[in-house]
C-alpha cells in the first residue's frame, strides 16, 4: 500500500502549529550550485547508478512509466520549488520499501546534514497543512529519473514545495548537484512540539556572522540593497534578473570569513568531488550579497 513516505527524524514532529510568518530575507533559501569531477567521481557515479537501479527495480510498470523520462527533454530543466503539478512518482505513491530505496538514493549525494534538510522541508509542509488545509501535503514530493542510470548522460530530481534537488551525471567522472534549492516557511516554528525549530537557522546565522565580520568598506560592497527584493532572485526563468554579479569578491575576504562563505557546501556528501574546482586550484570569483529587510543591518 502507498504511504506518506519516510518520516523526519524522531526529534522532529509533524504536529506543530504556527501562524504564517514572513520569509526571512537572509536565509529563507539555500541555493547550492556545485559540480565537478575528480578521481572519486567514477566511484560516486557507480554508487549513484546502482542505487537508482535498485529503486527502479522495486517499481511496477505503471510507476516506472511515471518515473523514467528522457534526459534530453525540457522537463529536466523545468525545475521549481513552488506548489504545482509535477512529473515523477510521489512519496505518497510509493510503498515503504520504495520510499526507503528513494531515500537511499538521496543519501548517495547528501550527507546527514543534507538529509535533515529534506526532512525539515517536509516537516514544515506538515505545519502548513495544519494552517492551510490538505492541499499542503508532505507526501507530494516527486522523484524523477532522466535517462538510464549508468548510461551517460543521465540524472534524477527530487522536488516539491520549497525543495528542488537536481543531480546530473553527464559524462564519466562528472557529478553535478545543481540546482539544490531548500526553502523554509515558516522560518521559525512558534508553537507546538517543534517550537523554535528553524530549518535554515544555521544558514541565517551564518549569513549574519559573515556580514558582521566585514569591515565598513567590505560591508558597503556586499550590501546591494537596503530592502528585500520581495522574492527569491536565483529562481527559474529569472536569470536576467541576476544581471551583472555584484557584491564582495571571495578573494577580498579574510580567512575566517572566506571559510564561513564556503561552509554551506557541507550538506553535499562528496564535498571534494563536487566543489567547483580541485583543492589545488582557487575557487572562481564569488560574491556575497546581503538583502536586509526593512533597511535594518544584520544583528
Amino acid at each position: 500500500m502507498p504511504h506518506d513516505g519516510w518520516h523526519p527524524h524522531d526529534h522532529l514532529h509533524h504536529h506543530a502549529h504556527e501562524r504564517p510568518t514572513r520569509r526571512l530575507v537572509l536565509a529563507a533559501a539555500t541555493f547550492l550550485p556545485f559540480g565537478g569531477a575528480s578521481a572519486q567521481g567514477a566511484d560516486a557515479q557507480q554508487r549513484i547508478a546502482e542505487q537508482a537501479n535498485r529503486f527502479l527495480a522495486l517499481l511496477d510498470d505503471r510507476q516506472r512509466g511515471h518515473v523514467l523520462i528522457a534526459f534530453d527533454t525540457a522537463n529536466r530543466l523545468d525545475w521549481h520549488y513552488i506548489p504545482r503539478s509535477r512529473s515523477g512518482l510521489s512519496l505518497g505513491e510509493m510503498t515503504p520499501a520504495q520510499a526507503d530505496a528513494a531515500r537511499a538514493l538521496f543519501a548517495t549525494v547528501l550527507n546527514e546534514q543534507g538529509l535533515k534538510l529534506l526532512d525539515g522541508v517536509r516537516l514544515l509542509e506538515g505545519v502548513l497543512r495544519e494552517q492551510q488545509g490538505s492541499w499542503r501535503d508532505p507526501s507530494r514530493y516527486y522523484l524523477s529519473v532522466f535517462g538510464t542510470p549508468g548510461r551517460f548522460p543521465w540524472g534524477w530530481r527530487f522536488e516539491g514545495h520549497h525543495l528542488s534537488l537536481n543531480v546530473a551525471l553527464p559524462a564519466p567522472g562528472h557529478v553535478a548537484v545543481t540546482p539544490f534549492f531548500v526553502g523554509a516557511h515558516p522560518a521559525t516554528v512558534r508553537e507546538g512540539p517543534n517550537k523554535g525549530f528553524r530549518l535554515l537557522g544555521g544558514a541565517e546565522d551564518l549569513a549574519r556572522q559573515i556580514m558582521t565580520g566585514l569591515n565598513d568598506s567590505q560591508r558597503r560592497t556586499a550590501l546591494i540593497a537596503n530592502r528585500s527584493f520581495g522574492e527569491i532572485v536565483a529562481s527559474p526563468q529569472r536569470e536576467q534578473d541576476l544581471g551583472q554579479p555584484r557584491g564582495l569578491e571571495l578573494g577580498a575576504m579574510d580567512g575566517p570569513t572566506r571559510q564561513r562563505v564556503e561552509a554551506p557546501t557541507t550538506s553535499i556528501r562528496y564535498g571534494a568531488t563536487l566543489r567547483p574546482t580541485s583543492a589545488t586550484t582557487p575557487w572562481p570569483s564569488t560574491i556575497v550579497a546581503s538583502r536586509i529587510a526593512d533597511g535594518r543591518s544584520p544583528s
